[in-house]
């Protein structure tokens, strides 16, 4: 029989419901929840500790529970054992119809960056504990590259000298991939830094390049590195090796010594230690204008003097040229006139080199016995335009050295010879501009002292050659030399004195170039003020025998007076100031101008040992001028402890452990240390050690 009813329908509301139709009970119905139930059956780690920003998953399995197929998420969680934050890492929305099982439905990659140890929890089961371990950054400098290596005598240290572009090479060990590796370069002499980053070789070893071209001054540097992983983390080492640039060839010097009638010996003496001495030739000329050259064979005493023997027939004059190479792989090439005479006699009384007409004449007393005037000796004279003996600031422009027989010594002792006339020429291109020979002085150089005497000088002329002149009583070196006797000179001062800067300027970059034309800067002497602060070893400091730089910030309506003292090699001083200001009105917070800076006019002293000589002053100009009185010398990483992290949810068919690392957090911004000028931080460096430029001094020069 056919059912004449169908009604369909739908109840909303969980319960328990009698059905009737028409009157007629039609059953009894049960409406459960629609809700999806989904259950973590079980989960794991795939490790229980990894390095700081390591890659790390969870898998886990689920049960449907419910009614509904889904969709649920199911979160992955860690609490920090140590705090008890509570950081979300991610989560999975999984769909399971009811019922059902689902093995390794669940795979949550994440990397943790903070370290510390974790319990992780996925969907309320847990996961297990993980321990998130500092990551490590250990660089080595396992070579700094130059022309040759020597031990400093004083400190032990290694000595790696060079004259051009030298590397550096670097091993890196580390738990995480390199981001940046960074050459320090930083002078000895003074407040000098710059940094150049290194490239990968290969494994663990990088090379980065020392820009030689881009360090102004020569000198000893301490080389140094520093490396940051991905995270920021830090590393550093420092050399055990002293970088020494040098861009200047050696000079030497030749005399002679134990003249007999066969030989004599040549020492040929450097002003710096040698690599080597490549060779020594002497060119002898004879009467009738014939040459003829020997090679001689020298042998090394120390680093910096060398002896030979110089076979002869017959005396004469000699030019001795000396090829030396230098620690660094410099060449100089010295030539010295030597005159030998094997059959001198008191009778002749002069001794000449006929290249120069330097000469020596002996004055003999009038009751001399004729035997003794008659008595052939041995003479040796030579001339060298440098003495490797001669240090300090003065210049020396030319001097001589004299070989006696011992029967002349002997008879100057006794009085029989009551003395000599040395005649020293002058060469002019060996003087400074502006020097006249009449600026120079004979001086003794005192073998038993080291020191050098002056001794009274005139000054004569033989047609257009100019001597000086000087009456002496015993023989050893002599020497032509310039006093320097005044102070380094101002060439360039930025901002100049009285200028004032346009308002909203909030840095400025105050320069002081200047120049020595004597005896050089002395660039470990030289000091730059603010206000009358030292800002010499400040972190925005840059000094060197060229200049003196200081990146400062400053404020409108504030004015400001910088000053520099620059020294010389023979310790002439001169102080330099500018005053400036900035244009506007003062904010509530700023400072008081210094009552230097109110008169706005710039100012100058110099002194050497004896006196106190005015200097030009600075004027509106970037140049000195002269009517200025002297100066009087007086990234947060998140809150609380909770994890840094990034978490992918993996698909069904996704390879355990393969996600995405990203949000990775620095924790310490030592990269932007290389590449800009900062305030040297407090305290020591970050990462432990006692010389780097983090708490001694920061780099303020990038050669990127």
């Amino acid at each position: 029989m056919p059912r004449a009813v169908n009604i369909s329908f739908a109840l909303d509301e969980p319960g328990t419901y009698d059905l009737e139709l028409g009157g007629r009970p039609a059953g009894t119905v049960t409406v459960v929840a629609a809700e999806s139930s989904i259950n973590v059956i079980a989960a794991s780690v795939s490790d229980d500790d990894v390095i700081e920003g390591e890659q790390l998953y969870v898998i886990g399995s689920l049960y449907q529970a419910g009614t509904i197929a889904g969709p649920e998420a199911i979160e992955l969680t860690a609490t920090n054992t140590e705090t008890g934050a509570v950081t979300t890492l991610g989560s999975h929305e999984a769909t399971l119809r009811p019922g059902f099982y689902h093995l390794g439905a669940v795979n949550i990659s994440v990397a943790l960056t903070e370290p510390g140890t974790y319990d992780l929890e996925l969907g309320n089961r847990d996961a297990g504990t993980v321990e998130v371990i500092p990551s490590a950054v250990n660089p080595t400098i396992t070579a700094v590259n130059g022309y040759s290596t020597a031990i400093k005598p004083e400190t032990g240290e290694t000595l790696v000298y060079t004259n051009a572009d030298t590397t550096v090479d670097i091993r890196v060990i580390a738990d995480l991939e390199i981001d940046d590796v960074d050459l320090l370069i930083e002078s000895r002499a003074t407040r000098f830094a710059i940094s150049t980053p290194a490239t990968h070789t290969g494994g663990n070893m990088w090379r980065a390049t020392v820009p030689v071209d881009s360090i102004p001054d020569d000198g000893e540097y301490d080389v140094s590195v520093v490396v940051t992983d991905v995270l920021e983390t830090p590393g550093f080492d420092a050399s055990d090796e002293v970088l020494v640039i040098d861009r200047n060839g050696p000079s030497t010097s030749v005399s002679i010594k134990d003249v007999d009638s066969n030989d004599a010996t040549v020492v040929v003496k450097s002003n710096e230690p040698l690599y080597a001495l490549s060779s020594v030739t002497a060119e002898f000329t004879a009467p009738n204008g014939s040459t003829l050259t020997e090679t001689i064979t020298m042998n090394r005493a120390t680093d910096r003097r060398f002896t030979g023997t110089l076979e002869f027939d017959d005396s004469g004059e000699y030019s001795v040229t000396a090829v030396a190479v230098d620690r660094a792989g410099n060449t100089g090439t010295d030539t010295s006139s030597v005159t030998i005479d094997t059959g001198f006699t008191l009778n002749n009384g002069e001794v000449i080199i006929d290249k120069s007409g330097t000469s020596i004449v002996f004055d003999i007393a009038d009751d001399a016995d004729n035997a003794i005037k008659a008595q052939e000796l041995f003479i040796a004279l030579s001339e060298n335009s440098v003495n490797s003996d001669f240090t300090g600031g003065d210049l020396g422009v030319g001097f001589i050295t004299a070989e006696l027989d011992s029967f002349l010594d002997y008879h100057l002792e006794q009085g029989t010879i009551e003395g000599a006339t040395i005649s020293l020429a002058v060469n002019d291109d060996a003087l400074p501009t502006g020097v006249s020979p009449q600026d120079a002085q004979i001086h003794y150089h005192d073998e038993s002292t080291g020191s050098w005497d002056p001794v009274e000088t005139s000054y004569e002329t033989v047609g257009n050659d100019a001597f000086l002149v000087s009456t002496v009583t015993h023989f050893s070196t002599y020497g032509s030399l310039l006093a320097d006797n005044d102070a380094p000179t101002l060439t360039s001062v930025s901002p100049a004195n009285g200028e004032t800067l346009v308002a909203g300027t909030v840095e400025t970059t105050i320069r002081f170039e200047y120049e020595d034309s004597m005896s050089g800067v002395n660039v470990s002497a030289v000091e730059l003020h603010l206000d009358g602060a030292d800002i010499s070893d400040d972190s925005a400091t840059q000094i060197t025998s060229q200049y003196a730089e200081h990146t400062v910030s400053v404020e409108d309506g504030t004015s400001y007076t910088a000053a520099v003292t620059v020294v010389d090699n023979a310790g002439n001083t001169a102080t330099y100031e500018t005053t400036f200001a900035v244009d506007g009105e003062p904010s509530s917070s700023s400072p008081s101008s210094p009552s230097s800076s109110s008169s706005g006019s710039g100012s100058s002293s110099a002194t050497d040992s004896d006196d106190q000589t005015r200097e030009p002053a600075t004027d509106g100009d970037d140049v000195p001028s002269s009517g200025d009185e002297p100066h009087d010398d007086s990234g947060d990483a998140g809150e609380g402890d909770a994890a840094v992290v990034d978490a992918v949810e993996a698909t069904d068919d996704e390879i355990p452990g393969f996600g995405i690392i990203a949000a990775l957090v620095s924790i310490l911004g030592i990269g932007l240390l290389l590449r800009r000028r900062v305030q040297s931080p407090g305290g020591s460096c970050p990462t432990g050690c006692q010389r780097c430029g983090f708490h001694r001094r920061s780099i303020v020069a990038d050669t990127t």
